[in-house]
């Protein structure tokens, strides 16, 4: 699975809390090439970032070295990651194409989720945000 490095504000360690999940779409695992972020509700609350594999699912990560997430509730967005081609010129891969992220699931998201300590499976079904 690739993931994307990020760099995260505040402290990562020992949160307490780690995050899996699978994003559907017409009732079916999204392609490789989803990006998934956590976006703590607290004040300067660190973000975690995954991206979904070919069977739609992802793992929470603070950044490269660091898997996790805050626990409490995250506002969580989608993206669809752009590749490039040997000149750099991005593009939409062909599977990801398809899928459309609701506006309630974008960059303005209104979808919050809940995070407990421990261990968490949270789903995303893109079907039921539209």
């Amino acid at each position: 699975m690739t993931l994307v490095a990020i760099g995260a504000a505040g402290c990562s360690r020992g949160v307490g809390a780690t995050a899996t999940g699978v994003v559907r779409a017409n009732g079916k695992p999204v392609p490789a090439g989803v990006i998934v972020r956590f976006q703590p509700r607290v004040p300067n609350g660190s973000t975690s970032i995954g991206v979904t594999d070919d069977q739609g699912r992802y793992v929470l990560r603070f950044n490269a070295k660091a898997f996790g997430v805050m626990p409490g509730d995250s506002v969580v967005s989608l993206a669809i990651r752009e590749s490039y081609d040997a000149q750099g010129v991005p593009f939409i891969p062909d599977g990801l194409r398809a899928i459309r992220i609701p506006e309630s699931c974008g960059a303005a998201s209104t979808l919050v989720k809940t995070v407990k300590p421990g261990a968490n499976v949270i789903d995303i079904d893109l079907d039921a945000r539209q």
